[in-house]
C-alpha cells in the first residue's frame, strides 16, 4: 500500500463524516446534546478512569521499560551516528544499507 492510498482513505474516512454528520444534522438529531447527556458523560467518564487505572496499574511500567531501555537507546545511537555522518560529510544511511543491485 502506497501513501496515496493511505491518504485516500483519510481523506475518504473525513468525507463519510462529513457526510454522516449532514445527514444526522438534517434528521435534527443534537450531537452536542447527546455527547452532553448525563448518562453519555458518565459513560465517558468511566472508560476514561478505566483506562487510566489500566495504564497505571498494568501498562506503564513495562511499556515505558521497553521504550526507555529499547527504543530510546536504539533511536539516539541511530541519531547521534548519523549526524556523526553527516558532519563527517558521508551518507546518512549506514553502509549496511547499501543499494541493492537488480
Amino acid at each position: 500500500m502506497n501513501i496515496q492510498e493511505k491518504q485516500g482513505g483519510f481523506v475518504r474516512l473525513i468525507i463519510i463524516l462529513v457526510i454522516v454528520l449532514l445527514i444526522l444534522s438534517y434528521l435534527g438529531f443534537d450531537l452536542k446534546g447527546f455527547i452532553e447527556s448525563p448518562p453519555v458523560a458518565h459513560n465517558f467518564t468511566y472508560v476514561q478512569e478505566t483506562a487510566v487505572y489500566v495504564w497505571n496499574a498494568y501498562l506503564s511500567k513495562p511499556v515505558l521499560l521497553v521504550w526507555n531501555s529499547v527504543l530510546v537507546s536504539l533511536l539516539y545511537k541511530a541519531f547521534m551516528d548519523g549526524l556523526e555522518r553527516l558532519r563527517e560529510g558521508k551518507s546518512v544511511l549506514p553502509d549496511s544499507f547499501a543499494s541493492p543491485t537488480f
